[in-house]
Order: C-alpha cells, then sequence, then structure tokens
C-alpha cells in the first residue's frame, strides 16, 4: 500500500500536477466606447454658467444698495457704516463752512445714492460746518431794538453766540433792552462774538410765600431761601447766652405764615454770649490787669499827670458787647508824669539830624509827651542840619539828659547852618592782604603808599618760614592814613629740636672727650637755647661767643648725663662732648 501511495497533488493530475499549475495565456478583452449624446453636454454647460454666476452674485458682487445722504445728518452715516458693517477707514468727511446747512449737515457724496457697494467701498463725504464764525457781522443799535427784531437778527444771521436773558425790570417795559455785554468794538464784532442782552419781564409780578421755621438754623440758609423765593430778609443781630453765635433766635412773623409780595422778613440772629463792660477808670491797677488777663485786651500807654491808672476805654462802661469785640477793646494806661530822654529815642541828640529829632519829638505826643523845640542856628564846619550842642529846661529849672524829664519841656538846640570849610580829611590808601606777600614786596607797598611797616617776631611756625609775614595791624580792606603806622608779624621759622639737630648718634667711649661738627640752616641762637630745653638744660650761655653749655641724658638708656658745649656758627653748629659711657645725641 505504500508503492502505491501517491503525493497531495497527484490525486489531480495524471502527472502529479493540477491543471492551473500549467502556463496561462492572457487574451485581452475590447469593450465598445460609449459616446454621450450633445444635448447632455449642452444641459451640463448650462448647469456650471449658472452656479458659476450664482456664485458671483452669491460671494462677489457688491450688495450694499448706496443710500442719499445729502440733507441727512453726519451721524446718520454713522449709523448706516455700523449697520452694515462699512469699513471706516474707507470714509473719508471733509468739512467746510456752509450758511444754508447747519453743522454736521451731508452737502455732497462721492458715491451716487442707488449703486450697490462692498463693504470696503472708498466713500467720501462733505458734510456742512456750519456758517463762518469768523464772518464779520453788521451790528446794529441794539439798545433801540425790541426783543422780536433781536431774536429775527439773531435768527437770520445765525448768531450761535448771542444770548436773551430775559429778567424782571420796574423802569424797563417788557420786551425792550435793559443793557447788553459787548467785549469787542463795534466794528469787530463776529459770528462767533460773545454777546449777552438783558431783555426786560416787566414787572415782577406780585407772589406770596409760606413762611418756614428758621429757629435755630444758620443765617446762611435763610439767605439762601431768601434768594429763591425772592423775600427781603433784614438780620438784627442781639445777644444771646442760650444761643450760638450766627444762628435765628426768632423770626416775625413766624413760622407757616404767608409772606405778602414786597413784604419784609425779619430774622434776630444771635451774637453770642454778651459782656457787661466796667467802668476801668474806678478800678484798681491790679482789678484792671486781672480783667485784661481774662479777656485778652490789649493796653496802650500814655504819660499823663492824673491820678488815675486807666486813662480811657473805647467801649462804653456799662454797655453789652460781644467777647470778640471785647477782645478787640483798647485800654490807655497812665505811664507816669515824667519820662527819661534814652527811653523815647532821645539819648543822642547832639551829632543827629535837627530833622530827626523834630520827627521823634511830634512822635511822642502820641505818648503824651509835649516837647516845644527851639532852634538857634549858627555857621559851622559840621554839616547843614547837625545839631551841636541841646539844653532842656522848663520855667525856671534845667535839667540834664539823665534827669527825669516833665510832659511839658522845652529842648534848646544850636544847629549848624556850614558856612565854614570842614579840616581837610586825610588822604587815606586801602589795606592790602600782606600775608599773602613777601616781606620784600610788603616793604615795596608800604614805601610806594607812605605807610611806616613795624615789624615784630611772633612764633615759631613749622609751616612757615622765617620772616614770612603772618599778621598784620590792620584788616584787609579798611582805609588807612598815609603815613600811619602798621605792624606786621613774622614768623620765627621752624622750630628747632635738638634731635633734629643732631641727626647722628655722636659715640662717648669712656671719659674721652668728643668733637662734633653738624651743618644747620636758618638757626637762630634764640632757637638753639629753646631746642636744648626740649631735651636738657642750659647750664651756662656764652652770649658775646655765641655757646650754650647743656647737660643732657646720655646713653642707651638714658641713665647718664652728657655735658656738651655747643657754638653756634654760621650754618653749622661745632660740639664738644663728654660722657662717662654710653651714647648722647
Amino acid at each position: 500500500m505504500s508503492e502505491n501511495k501517491k503525493d497531495f497533488l497527484s490525486q489531480f493530475s495524471s502527472d502529479g500536477k493540477p491543471d492551473s499549475y500549467k502556463e496561462e495565456v492572457r487574451t485581452p478583452i475590447e469593450k465598445p466606447s460609449k459616446k454621450l449624446p450633445k444635448k447632455a453636454i449642452a444641459i451640463v454647460s448650462i448647469i456650471l454658467v449658472i452656479l458659476l454666476i450664482a456664485s458671483y452674485f452669491l460671494f462677489f458682487a457688491p450688495k450694499i444698495e448706496m443710500p442719499n445722504f445729502v440733507g441727512k445728518s453726519e451721524s446718520d452715516i454713522a449709523t448706516w457704516a455700523r449697520q452694515y458693517g462699512i469699513e471706516t477707514k474707507g470714509i473719508v468727511v471733509n468739512k467746510e463752512y456752509n450758511f444754508d446747512n447747519d453743522a454736521g449737515i451731508v452737502l455732497e457724496q462721492s458715491i451716487i445714492d442707488g449703486k450697490k457697494i462692498k463693504k470696503d467701498a472708498k466713500i467720501t463725504f462733505v458734510v456742512s460746518n456750519g456758517a463762518d464764525p469768523e464772518e464779520k457781522i453788521n451790528l446794529p443799535d441794539i439798545a433801540t431794538m425790541k426783543k422780536s427784531e433781536i431774536e429775527s437778527w439773531i435768527k437770520t444771521n445765525k448768531l450761535s453766540k448771542t444770548k436773551i436773558m430775559n429778567t424782571y425790570s420796574d423802569t424797563v417795559a417788557e420786551g425792550e433792552v435793559i443793557s447788553f455785554d459787548l467785549k469787542v468794538d463795534k466794528e469787530d464784532f463776529k459770528r462767533s462774538t460773545a454777546l449777552t442782552i438783558s431783555i426786560s419781564k416787566g414787572p415782577q409780578p406780585a407772589q406770596s410765600v409760606k413762611i418756614e421755621d428758621f429757629k435755630g438754623k444758620v443765617k446762611s440758609e435763610v439767605e439762601t431761601w431768601a434768594k429763591t423765593n425772592k423775600v427781603q430778609v433784614n438780620f438784627v443781630e442781639t445777644f444771646s447766652n442760650t444761643v450760638d453765635v450766627d444762628k435765628v433766635i426768632s423770626q416775625s412773623p413766624e413760622a407757616g405764615k404767608t409772606l405778602a409780595d414786597k413784604q419784609v422778613l425779619t430774622i434776630y440772629i444771635s451774637k453770642g454770649e454778651g459782656v457787661k463792660v466796667p467802668n476801668l477808670l474806678t478800678m484798681s491797677k491790679s482789678g484792671v490787669e486781672d480783667f485784661v488777663k481774662k479777656y485778652g485786651i490789649s493796653i496802650k500807654e500814655k504819660y499823663a499827670d492824673a491820678s488815675t491808672y486807666v486813662l480811657s476805654q473805647s467801649l462804653k462802661a456799662n454797655s453789652t458787647v460781644s467777647l470778640k469785640d471785647l477782645a478787640d477793646m483798647t485800654i490807655t494806661v497812665n505811664k507816669g508824669n515824667g519820662f527819661y530822654l534814652d527811653t523815647e529815642g532821645l539819648g543822642s541828640i547832639n551829632g543827629s539830624s535837627y530833622d530827626l529829632i523834630r520827627d521823634k519829638v511830634d512822635a511822642l505826643k502820641e505818648v503824651g509827651i509835649y516837647i516845644s523845640l527851639k532852634k538857634t542856628e549858627i555857621e559851622s564846619d559840621k554839616q547843614k542840619g547837625e545839631i551841636l550842642s541841646h539844653s532842656i529846661y522848663t520855667s525856671g529849672n534845667e535839667y540834664s539828659d539823665i534827669q527825669k524829664l516833665p510832659l511839658n519841656v522845652t529842648i534848646h538846640v544850636t544847629v549848624s547852618k556850614g558856612g565854614i570849610a570842614p579840616t581837610p580829611t586825610p588822604e587815606t590808601i586801602t589795606m592790602i592782604d600782606l600775608t599773602t606777600k613777601s616781606l620784600a614786596d610788603a616793604e615795596t607797598w608800604a614805601k610806594n603808599n607812605s605807610i611806616n611797616l613795624n615789624k615784630v617776631y611772633g612764633k615759631f611756625d613749622n609751616n612757615k618760614n622765617k620772616d614770612t609775614i603772618i599778621g598784620q595791624s590792620e584788616q584787609s580792606g579798611s582805609e588807612v592814613v598815609k603815613g600811619s603806622t602798621v605792624t606786621i608779624t613774622l614768623s620765627r621759622g621752624h622750630e628747632y629740636y635738638l634731635e633734629d639737630i643732631l641727626k647722628e648718634n655722636i659715640s662717648a667711649k669712656g671719659d674721652k672727650i668728643v668733637n662734633a661738627e653738624l651743618t644747620v640752616k636758618k638757626l637762630s641762637f634764640l632757637q638753639l637755647r629753646d631746642a636744648i630745653w626740649k631735651i636738657g638744660r642750659v647750664v651756662a650761655e656764652l652770649e658775646d661767643d655765641n655757646t650754650y653749655i647743656a647737660a643732657i641724658k646720655s646713653g642707651k638708656m638714658k641713665a647718664n648725663t652728657a655735658y656738651l658745649a655747643i657754638k653756634l656758627l654760621p650754618g653749622k653748629l661745632e660740639i664738644v662732648g663728654y660722657a662717662k659711657e654710653g651714647l648722647f645725641h
């Protein structure tokens, strides 16, 4: 059975392979072509054309109809543009003055009405700006015109800045001009010129007003009500200890009554608390001072030969006044029955101008001092009008300048009337700052200007060289009389210390005597002495030989004493030293 067994494909053919395994042969099949009828082509073409036309009108053709805006307002254009979504950047508005059309009226448009436009269309409008405000207008005689004539003139000339104000008048007939306010010349009147004409409404008609209750209200509230209701008010101020200042105490007629035309409303206003003024002339000084302090009253002093302290008071005794009026009260008190010249500004009569003293004497009358000023004029070398001498006296008495004087006194003054040549004024020179000059320059300046120069030496100054000018007796800028003496202070120069002079240590070995020579600059004998005393002491001074014998501390521990003989020579020091041991310097 196994020998006769065949594979899977052998069961389908004699050679063991299916028929489909054989090579295939392809034969193309030709289908006959179909042609569209001409009628169908025509129909399709028509449909396409219709669709194209519909698309144009639907998507591209202008659809917004342009209205006619001529004669309409500029706001109508804006409303239309918003309604149809017109792009405003394409709208141009040009304005021009036009007498026949009010401002904002459309005069022209660039696209005729009825034409279809797109939203982005470019449209130009010409809009009226009204009548030209700068056009000059003939100004009639307004004062003689009636109201109707003025209204017609305003309307005819389109005078927007000319206004009529109607007001009541008891003197000008209704409809006639009361006044007018014109700020320019008649020839310069323009349409834009502001003009207000007041026209009479005739007399104000009679009216009655119901009176409100003003008790406790402030004065300004009454004034406002009276102005609104055209009521005449008479305010009467009176004192009240219960009603605050400026508030209503009472009224007449009473609240709720009717006020007839031209009837006056009387309002009583509080002046606040009233104070009874005492008779200060009969009061003691302490009593007056207490009263003044309590109410803050000012006092005026005046000299008088009187027994009372108070001389006068500006408010009548026993009268009732407000606290404010009381504070403004003036009380004049007695300053005494005599005075001193210096306390009243007359302490220096001699040398003063006569006119000045006369004015002061006149002013003293205000404080109760009555000086009789008598004058004698003489020739002198003093300035004209200068008082040369004076004397003070009353009938039978003479006084000095420092005595207490009576309130009625005579001062006799002798006054220069010039006429004698004054003593020549010495010639002066303006002092300069010599501290900025060298000594040689200062001496030259003094010689050239006839000034005697006195030279003195001051202190040592490590910042100033010797003979540098460090001070002067006369201040720079002051006037100095030629021939006078000016003292200048010179610097002594640098202050020498012996440590500075002995720049190197000098050895002193054993009991030997050591000689040394040191170079110095600008060292005086006096400076050398001062330097020695700073570190030791001067044992002896040989002035004729320019030599000092000095004792100074020596050695590293400064425990020993060295003795020096120091001689000052030009430009150098010769030193002979002795020390038991160590160094000295």
